[in-house]
């Protein structure tokens, strides 16, 4: 079961509606509104950033909600937040998990398969952005193989989120896979994170 104190429930500084929040809020930057979209900065007092108005909801439709616990490896996850990503070839989602004992992970779910993720601080031997698919990289002394690359948009965003989300934002993605095991690469303006599971 999930510890209540990792609930906090304000209401949206955009519509008012009461909003749930899990996950470490120190660990927060940005809150997105599940009724009107409004991304607020956790940091500074929930203040309002911009919105997703006028950004269609996603049309990817999975088994998971905010809010929603589920388990790992015999470890409870709650669902902490939700972010919708499209690329000209497909589309997907992201789904930040929060656990007190074990932190954050990340859940995608993407062409029928669901990915569950740590982030890791190996690095890749190679930089990702001069190879190509069917190359080879290798990290945590394993050898990937990159299956795709993606440039992918923010088309919708909901929850406690630990990156900031801006509608029709743009980041490079790239996936690799060795067996059963995964490498992910998400890279944003401002920074670069890497995930293995």
């Amino acid at each position: 079961m999930v510890d209540n104190q990792q609930i906090k429930q304000l209401s949206c500084t955009g519509c008012k509606a009461p909003l749930y929040l899990y996950g470490n809020l120190q660990r927060s930057t940005t809150v997105v509104c599940q009724h009107c979209g409004n991304v607020m900065d956790s940091q500074q007092s929930f203040k309002s950033l911009y919105a997703f108005t006028h950004i269609k909801k996603s049309n990817t439709n999975t088994a998971y909600q905010i809010g929603q616990t589920i388990q790992y490896q015999h470890v409870d996850f709650i669902i902490a937040g939700q972010i919708a990503y499209q690329s000209r070839d497909s589309h997907w989602m992201q789904y930040q998990l929060y656990s007190a004992s074990y932190g954050y992970a990340q859940l995608i779910v993407r062409n029928n398969e669901t990915l569950f993720l740590r982030k890791t601080y190996y690095l890749p031997d190679h930089n990702l952005w001069t190879l190509k698919q069917g190359d080879i990289l290798t990290a945590k002394q394993v050898d990937f193989v990159i299956e795709q690359f993606d440039i992918a948009e923010v088309i919708d965003a909901q929850g406690n989120l630990t990156l900031g989300v801006k509608p029709q934002h743009r980041n490079k993605q790239c996936f690799a896979r060795q067996g059963r095991q995964v490498y992910v690469s998400i890279q944003s303006q401002d920074r670069v994170e890497y995930y293995i599971g």
